[in-house]
């Protein structure tokens, strides 16, 4: 989902959830709000868990709970926001406003997983290239399907078919790009380019829905270690290899 990414210099410099606040009262009450639902919301957290550690039964994490910036609109992302840290760490950004328990339950199980991969040695033996991190968000989009058939967020919707052909070529074009300005575009979108928002995690979930569809025998747990190119090989997206 769109509120996912692994902490690095570049996000924190330039991701608005954390711009110094300017309303500092604004910013205080979220704190006390989120005090006085703190037994709600680490329920939904621990229930969410539980369904993770059902279909992928990994490591121990910790989570930290933050309010969400109160110059930011929470509203796109449901009131939930969240990133996991290869440190073996996941935080929730919660607006306790808008936030619904089903909402913290996707993140965390997004977050989950990717708090799994980072763990392989693979993973950080290397820096992740534009198709790696589209792919890994795919695989976290699709366990949280796998454990809610009910998930449909507007981070996953299909692309229209002018939509499709653009992000398609782009991801061709620039698939081993380690550029942030690259994943930027395809996260934030360029109208002038004619990239709609989100097509990362578009691209990632449409490669994974065609991954799971064609390789039934491949277990959560095998192809969650696969790498992007071992994924898309056995996808009908192979030809962007070439």
């Amino acid at each position: 989902m769109p509120k996912s990414k692994e902490l690095n210099q570049w996000n924190l410099e330039h991701d608005p959830h954390f711009s110094v606040p300017n309303d500092i009262q604004g910013l205080q009450n979220s704190i006390l709000e989120l005090d006085s639902q703190h037994e709600k919301i680490t329920k939904a957290i621990q229930e969410g868990l539980e369904d993770a550690t059902n279909l992928l039964n990994r490591g121990d994490y910790n989570i930290y709970i933050l309010p969400f910036y109160s110059g930011y609109s929470s509203e796109d992302l449901q009131g939930v926001a969240g990133f996991a840290v290869s440190s073996g760490s996941i935080v929730l950004q919660i607006d306790p406003q808008i936030y619904t328990e089903k909402e913290i339950k996707y993140t965390i199980i997004h977050e989950y997983h990717h708090a799994v991969y980072m763990e392989d040695p693979e993973y950080k033996l290397r820096s992740q290239h534009l198709l790696d991190r589209i792919v890994m968000e795919g695989k976290a989009d699709i366990l949280t399907k796998i454990a809610y058939p009910e998930y449909e967020v507007p981070w996953i919707e299909p692309l229209s078919e002018t939509e499709n052909d653009v992000v398609w070529n782009f991801i061709y074009e620039h698939k081993y790009s380690y550029k942030e300005e690259h994943l930027q575009k395809m996260h934030l979108g360029n109208s002038y380019e004619g990239i709609p928002s989100w097509s990362n995690y578009r691209g990632g979930f449409k490669i994974m829905q065609n991954f799971i569809e064609k390789n039934p025998e491949i277990t959560i747990e095998e192809w969650t270690y696969y790498s992007a190119k071992d994924i898309v090989e056995r996808t009908d997206f192979a030809s962007i290899l070439n």
